[in-house]
């Protein structure tokens, strides 16, 4: 259905290509004219290929009887949470020297300013069970 389209447009965009140049017209309007099918024609051409040569579907095979793959060795232990308290970070910088409400002169100084507040979160712990041997 695809091709016929494809078919169908080209032929279309063909006849109306020859037809508009065969008619006698002032040689600035041909120009624009021209300029205007061609980047149309591009445009429609690149599209008609892109829908023609998409990739197929990826056929996988699957074989019943493949090489074993051997178990992963389960750890002892289990996991656990943890909750971490993350800092808040500051960024420091100058302050230039000004008035307080006072009225009296500070000078200027390296301040610290907040970027972003501290928080709690949560990290996953693997706790591992040691085996006692029994005598």
């Amino acid at each position: 259905m695809k091709k016929q389209i494809a078919i169908i447009a080209a032929s279309f965009i063909l006849v109306t290509l020859s037809t508009s140049f065969a008619q006698a017209g002032p040689a600035r309007r041909h120009t624009i004219e021209g300029f205007l099918l061609g980047t149309g024609v591009t445009l429609l051409g690149t599209a008609i290929v892109h829908s023609l040569n998409k990739p197929g579907p990826v056929v996988v095979q699957h074989h019943k009887y493949r090489y074993a793959k051997p178990h992963k060795k389960h750890r002892k232990g289990h996991w656990k949470t943890r909750k971490i308290w993350v800092d808040p970070v500051y960024e420091t910088r100058w302050n230039p020297g000004h008035y307080n409400k006072r009225g009296r002169w500070v000078s200027g100084r390296h301040k610290k300013f907040l970027v972003a507040d501290g928080y709690w979160t949560k990290e996953r712990v693997q706790r591992v069970r040691r085996h006692r041997k029994f005598r």
